[in-house]
């Protein structure tokens, strides 16, 4: 596979399968590495209102993978409705209580140095992850970071080649 947009979502399907999860979710902040692309898989059996993922932002401390986002490392929730580590908006409640989201864990996406977005899984059990679950989810998001920046290095080559043949 070559295409990023289809790496990603195997990527995404790999994370939801691998980790017995719910759903799963990559979330792209810089859009120099992916113009803010927004790649899912939920689970048919979950009872869920998609306008309700749509709605939730991927900020700094918001949620667990905003909480991903600022350390730079795998986070995760056993209870998130109970957990008072991370920022709590309304609209990531109402998805989790709709959806019936026990667990979160998310891991962040380092590309070029930084973070740029975060692999989030979720399921409805309590206590859901652990730590050999974190290396998994943390070996899935190297693959994506990786995919992101060989397609940014491919673009910025297309865009060589097309400004040297300009030039001739």
């Amino acid at each position: 596979m070559r295409d990023k947009d289809e790496i990603l979502q195997v990527i995404v399907d790999a994370a939801t399968r691998l980790l017995r999860s719910s759903g799963a979710m990559i979330d792209l902040i810089d859009p120099t590495f992916a113009e803010g692309d927004a790649y899912r898989h939920t689970d048919t059996r979950l009872e869920y209102n998609e306008a309700f993922l749509d709605e939730v932002e991927v900020t700094p401390d918001a949620g667990v993978s905003g909480m991903t986002l600022r350390t730079g490392k795998v986070e995760w929730s056993g209870d998130y409705l109970a957990d008072e580590r991370p920022e709590h908006t309304p609209e990531r409640d109402a998805f989790v209580k709709e959806s019936g989201i026990r667990s979160v864990m998310a891991a962040p996406l380092l590309g070029g140095g930084e973070v740029i977005g975060a692999v989030t899984v979720y399921t409805d059990r309590l206590h859901g992850y652990d730590a050999q679950d974190a290396a998994v989810l943390t070996g899935l998001a190297d693959q994506a970071a990786v995919a992101i920046d060989n397609a940014r290095l491919i673009a910025e080559l297309e865009r060589s080649r097309e400004e040297n043949a300009r030039r001739a």
